[in-house]
């Protein structure tokens, strides 16, 4: 089942494939085209389209957002989109960024455990993604995410994971 969503779009990067959590491949006529397959695509947020490519790659779609850390590669005529959250699309589930930190955005701090931290944000809604300091369960959350404020983006983040709320 497909639902459609009225986002933001975040045009990103040009020249770059995007490699991670990959839901589909498909042909598109046209970057809108596109744009169309994955904001209709149950969990899509990020999506590739190569103008010129052969017709059954030319658009991909993803399950994750495009972050300055995100792995990608060189890919002429590749253009790489994200969908920005609406707060009605956000689910109770959570994208995980192993070694990654958000950093100077904080709306709560203290010190509990992954699982509690979650639930902090969950009740929360202004709450958009966690990071956790993994030595002494130091929680953090913030209202912005890493295409809200890439310059806040440190990866690799020696003992801190990043979580970020899930687009339905």
């Amino acid at each position: 089942m497909t639902s459609q969503r009225n986002g933001r779009l975040l045009d990103n990067l040009m020249d770059r494939n995007f490699n991670s959590d990959l839901l589909f491949t498909a042909a598109a006529r046209s970057a809108l085209d596109c744009a169309r397959r994955c904001g209709g695509t149950h969990g899509c947020l990020t999506f590739t389209y190569t103008a010129g490519a052969s017709s059954s790659t030319s658009c991909r779609g993803h399950k994750s957002l495009m972050t300055s850390a995100s792995t990608f590669t060189a890919s002429p005529e590749t253009r790489v989109f994200s969908f920005a959250c609406d707060a009605s699309d956000l689910q109770a589930d959570f994208v995980y960024y192993p070694v990654a930190q958000l950093n100077h955005n904080n709306l709560h701090f203290s010190f509990t455990t992954a699982a509690e931290c979650k639930a902090l944000c969950l009740a929360d809604s202004r709450c958009r993604t966690i990071d956790v300091r993994v030595s002494d369960s130091a929680c953090a959350y913030q209202s912005v995410t890493a295409l809200d404020k890439p310059g806040d983006w440190i990866a690799p983040a020696e003992d801190h994971n990043h979580y970020q709320i899930m687009c339905a």
